[in-house]
Parts: C-alpha cells; structure tokens; sequence
C-alpha cells in the first residue's frame, strides 16, 4: 500500500526523479524528528494463552468475561490480543496486563442483515470492545474463537516509519513531488500499512485520531489491523483499522476503520 502517488503524466511539467537508490535519503531534514520504529508481528498457527496473538481466543482471568455482542447476543470475536510486558519497550503502550481487541463484524450468513457492524468503523462504538484486563496466569479456557488463532512468536523492527502525507502537512512537513515520485518507483513505503504495532497509522479517509472521552485528549495509536492480514476480516472494502489508547488514562481505549 503506497501513500505517495503521482499523478497521471503530464507532458507539460513531468516529474523526474533519477539514480535515488534510497528514497529515504531525499527527505526533507523537517521530518526526522518524527521518524518512528515500527514493529511487523511474525506469528505461527497456534494458541497463545496469555501472551499476543491474532484471532483465536482470548486469556480470560478470574472475573473476566468474555464480552457479548449488543446485536447478536454472540461472543464478540476477538481481534487481537497484546501482553504489554512482552512487548518491545520503545512502542510498549502504557498500563499493566493486556490489551484486547474483539470486534463483532455481524452475525452468520443466515442472518445477512445482522445490524452489529453498522457503525463498527466508529471508534467506541457497540460493535467493538477494546479492553485492558490482568494476564493472571491462571486464566480459564475459552474454546477456539471464531478466527484462527495465530501466535506472535517475534516482532520484525521496521527502522523508518514516517507520517502519512496528510498528517506530515499537519505537523508542517512538506514532503514534495521528488519524494513522491522516488517512493513510487521503489516497494519501499513511507507508512507501513498492514498489521504493526508502533510507527504511524497508514490512514484511509485522512487523519481520524479519538479524543479520550475522560479527559479529552488525542489518543495514541497501539496497533493497526488491516483487512485479512493476520485476522480474515475484511473492513468495509479493504479497509484498515486502528487500536487507540489515551495517554493519561490506559484504560481507555477504541477501535475504529476506515476504508475507501
């Protein structure tokens, strides 16, 4: 997923861009301040209890439950699940225990019109449950959940994870058609957009941040989920979603897409 594209060719004022062997080597010096490390999940087919993973189902301590779908009164499937003390320290969210992420994307196929995900792009809406719970060791099973269940044995580091082209406008960063060309004719990506931890969120429709509803403050973004990366979930078409936390207050937290 490329965030920089051209324009169709015009003749008249083309843009050309030759012998770069790194893009990243044409940025402008205002944006490396705000280069962040970003951690891809590398993740096997199992179980993984307490720990982080994808699908599957999630570690459920004494007096946890397992949350219902408002909608259609099923267990929410869960999306992801974080062990925060495992995590590497420079993208370690703040807070204790886990994070988990369920998400209700509607009822099975008998019941097509199945209202759950009818607002589920909304951060805080009823169709997602983002939470922070104890990793106590002695948490009960919870059966196979609805998505496979897929361990996260390693996170692979990406070094230079840059701010989409409209957030870096915010922050008065001018990224200019040089770069855009250069990253263009590379696989290279400024904003990593797939599942990761960490980095800059690889935004759809522009930049959609929560505010806490505590305290008021922007939140930060925990994990990016894309549509069937490492959960076969699909948002809106081809969408990509976002785990948020307030920074003041780790408990709370949403999750919200968007798509084109």
């Amino acid at each position: 997923m490329h965030w920089f594209r051209r324009k169709a060719d015009d003749p008249s004022s083309p843009i050309e861009v030759t012998d770069v062997t790194d893009p990243f080597a044409i940025l402008p010096d205002s944006v490396l301040p705000y280069v962040r490390r970003a951690y891809l999940p590398q993740t096997e087919d199992a179980p993984f209890g307490p720990g982080s993973g994808f699908g599957g189902a999630p570690h459920l301590a004494a007096g946890v439950d397992h949350p219902v779908c408002p909608s259609c009164g099923r267990p929410m499937p869960l999306l992801a699940q974080l062990a925060i003390d495992t995590l590497p320290a420079d993208a370690r969210p703040p807070g204790e225990g886990l994070i988990q992420a369920f998400y209700c994307d509607g009822a099975p196929d008998d019941d097509p019109d199945s209202p759950c995900d009818t607002d589920g792009w909304q951060p805080f809406s009823k169709a997602s449950v983002v939470r922070l719970v104890p990793a106590a060791t002695d948490g009960r099973p919870t059966g196979e959940g609805k998505h496979p269940a897929r361990h996260v044995v390693a996170w692979e580091v990406i070094e230079r994870d840059l701010p989409h082209w409209e957030e870096a406008q915010a922050l008065g960063i001018d990224y200019g058609d040089d770069v855009a060309a250069a990253f263009d004719d590379t696989d290279t990506q400024l904003t990593t957009g797939c599942d990761k931890m960490g980095g800059w969120p690889a935004w759809v429709q522009g930049v959609e941040y929560p505010d806490c509803p505590r305290c008021g403050q922007q939140m930060h973004m925990v994990l990016q989920i894309d549509s069937e990366d490492h959960v076969p979930v699909m948002f809106g078409d081809m969408g990509t979603g976002h785990v948020t936390q307030c920074p003041s207050h780790p408990d709370v937290l949403a999750f919200g897409w968007a798509c084109s």
